[in-house]
């Protein structure tokens, strides 16, 4: 009787294991409304308010933006569609839905007008900070080098993420960049975030690639199309010029971690953040002239490359097809696509790919 029930409880256990990734994956992709409202409320003010940002200026793009001046003043960026010089700032802060119910953004255009747009190497490059952020303008130890610290805080909406973005023009490859002390070489569109309690820098790359120097500054890792990292940063202090000891920068001790993809949130938080970009990315409802497809998973694809090609959300190809774990999409693979729209790929410059995983054994469905 006791070996029965010692079964039944085993038994119990890998039927809940079994199941609760599905409940994982619909609590992701179900929207929070909250967060839903706030994003498009958001990217539609965004979309007015810097579409035509200048060169070396920031922006205040959505409700929840602060500002510390170099030269205090009353009335600094404090509306929506507020402008000004980057070297009037000292740093930039956005809230996060959870506070306001608003989701914060500004962003920057870090090019230099002044400068032929032939040998200014961030020309039209643009940094955008979204929901419970903030950053600060610091000096990098490498000349003619931007250089910038970052944090950001704990979210609980997908929809509306607390980010950093990082995004450079088609005919802008490998940007250097010194973000909380680390390196890079940028060439497309980056997402980096601090975990909680704050101590961990991530970096996702959501189309092209990175590169990142390790500590030593002898070798170095790249980060592909739908890769991530992550690196350790130092106990808080004060290194930027605001003159508050909030600062975490990388420090020697420890390196970027080996790429991993990209997990189901990550992606989604990605998908909410391009369509505040403004890229191809539309809701589940059938767009004109959409139709049903079946696409044939290609090496370097990932399922948010895909969505962007057809119109589609991630949320629509995880539903339709079953998917419970990202990162056992193969090579072949054949995925349903409803009410989408083929409308190509956007050239990415180093849009280099990663291999998901080989098919499964034979026999295995590919689509349930």
């Amino acid at each position: 009787m006791r070996r029965l029930s010692t079964h039944l409880l085993w038994l119990a256990a890998l039927l809940i294991l079994a199941v609760l990734p599905g409940f994982a994956i619909q609590a992701q992709t179900d929207p929070n409304p909250i967060c839903t409202a706030a994003q498009e409320r958001s990217t539609s003010a965004f979309t007015a308010n810097c579409g035509d940002l200048p060169e070396g200026f920031a922006c205040y793009g959505a409700t929840g933006v602060q500002a510390i001046p170099k030269t205090p003043r009353e009335d600094f960026f404090n509306f929506e569609g507020a402008r000004a010089s980057l070297q009037d700032f000292v740093s930039l802060q956005v809230t996060g839905v959870e506070a306001t119910g608003q989701w914060g953004v500004a962003a920057i255009n870090l090019g230099d007008g002044a400068v032929a747009s032939a040998s200014d190497p961030y020309e039209n490059v643009l940094l955008v900070l979204t929901g419970n952020a903030r950053l600060e303008q610091t000096t990098a130890e490498e000349p003619n080098v931007k250089a910038f610290l970052f944090f950001t805080d704990r979210t609980t909406c997908v929809e509306a993420p607390a980010a950093l973005v990082i995004r450079t023009p088609e005919d802008k490859a490998n940007v250097q960049l010194n973000i909380n002390g680390a390196k890079m070489s940028v060439s497309s569109t980056v997402i980096l975030r601090t975990l909680p309690p704050g101590n961990v820098m991530q970096l996702y790359t959501v189309e092209g690639n990175v590169v990142l120097e390790q500590p030593g500054g002898g070798s170095t890792i790249t980060v592909s199309t739908g890769q991530t990292t992550v690196r350790c940063l130092s106990e808080p202090d004060n290194i930027g010029f605001d003159g508050q000891s909030n600062d975490r920068i990388v420090t020697d001790s420890c390196g970027w971690t080996t790429p991993v993809p990209v997990t189901l949130e990550e992606q989604l938080l990605s998908e909410s953040l391009l369509k505040l970009l403004g890229d191809n990315v539309v809701s589940s409802l059938c767009p004109n002239g959409g139709t049903n497809l079946v696409h044939n998973v290609a090496r370097g694809e990932t399922i948010a490359r895909i969505a962007a090609r057809y119109g589609v959300t991630i949320a629509d190809i995880v539903r339709e097809n079953n998917i419970i774990n990202l990162n056992l999409i193969f090579v072949g693979q054949s995925l349903k696509i409803t009410c989408g729209v083929d409308i190509g790929y956007t050239p990415v410059l180093g849009g280099g790919g990663v291999v998901i995983t080989p098919p499964p054994p034979p026999g295995t469905s590919t689509i349930p």
